[in-house]
């Protein structure tokens, strides 16, 4: 089931070293060196958890028949993300959520104009 376009309205770092996350459904994640939690529209949440650079990323996860997710990037895309929700907007999350439990997840921009730039 597609969820998505979600209007994200809220976010929360959480950085640490070796953090434990426990939502996956392949079991425990115990190196993550940050979270980002993403609030959106209609109780739709998306956590997005940076783990070690080179490591295997695991698959994403959904809860809630796919409604909330989260998924894995390397911690060097870290400051990338956190570059778009300081300074885009809209930002959309999308949920897909299959019935067997695979999915994907991912998170965007609206259309820019080419060469619009950073407001000054």
């Amino acid at each position: 089931m597609y969820h998505g376009p979600i209007t994200i309205k809220h976010y929360k770092l959480s950085i640490g070293q070796n953090m434990l996350i426990v939502a996956s459904h392949q079991g425990p994640v115990e190196n993550a060196k940050a979270t980002i939690a993403l609030e959106g529209q209609n109780g739709h949440d998306i956590n997005i958890h940076f783990i070690t650079d080179g490591e295997d990323l695991p698959d994403p996860y959904f809860t809630d028949y796919g409604k909330s997710g989260g998924m894995y990037l390397h911690y060097s895309q870290f400051p990338h993300v956190v570059d778009m929700l300081r300074n885009e907007r809209p930002i959309y999350g999308h949920l897909y959520a299959s019935e067997n439990g695979d999915g994907r997840l991912w998170i965007s921009t609206d259309a820019e104009p080419v060469g619009e730039g950073e407001e000054k």
